[in-house]
């Protein structure tokens, strides 16, 4: 069996030390990558701060969350929505009675408005499942794709529910696809 002496060993770490300094002085070497066109570019993110009311006084008091602002609209737009797919439960699952859980789909915003808190899904048809019949939509710019999801309990009686539901803009007016949501719930 042949032994390494100390020099090998030595020898071996340098030309590894070089190898790794050499793929790390690349990396400042690398082109640049293309970026998206402006058009299609969304805001900076801005993170969420927290504001402490009574901070300075060291009183105790509940805290404010500041967030980003709501997309603005673009004036005359219309409004789209693509369903793209159905993202959990898929149409025939079975469930248990009163079992909670959570729809999601999703979509893309087709039309030239921007969504925000002033948009709505709401039950067109079917049973509701427990959820409130009309839904705060996410916010999201045209062109964008968004996941919408609704949170359901199953009904206590075994059956076949379906339920479906639409997309409202602040005028009112319903648009886009439908998205519907088909269960079974098992006999207890």
């Amino acid at each position: 069996m042949k032994r390494i002496g100390f020099f090998d060993h030595k020898a071996a770490l340098i030309t590894t030390l070089i190898c790794i300094s050499v793929v790390i002085s690349a990396c400042g070497y690398l082109p640049p990558t293309r970026s998206l066109p402006t058009e299609q570019q969304s805001e900076l993110f801005k993170a969420p701060t927290r504001e402490v009311a009574g901070a300075a006084t060291g009183t105790s008091q509940p805290s404010a969350v500041n967030t980003t602002p709501e997309p603005t609209q673009i004036p005359n737009c219309t409004n789209g929505l693509d369903y793209i797919a159905d993202l959990s439960i898929p149409d025939g699952t079975q469930l248990n009675p009163n079992t909670v859980f959570e729809k999601e789909w999703q979509v893309k915003n087709s039309g030239t408005c921007n969504w925000n808190n002033t948009y709505t899904l709401r039950l067109i048809s079917g049973d509701a499942m427990g959820a409130d019949p009309t839904q705060a939509m996410v916010p999201a710019r045209n062109g964008m794709e968004a996941v919408l999801h609704i949170e359901f309990t199953a009904p206590a009686e075994a059956g076949k529910y379906t339920a479906t539901w639409q997309a409202y803009g602040p005028d009112g007016e319903a648009f886009g696809e439908w998205l519907t949501i088909e269960i079974g719930v098992t006999s207890p």
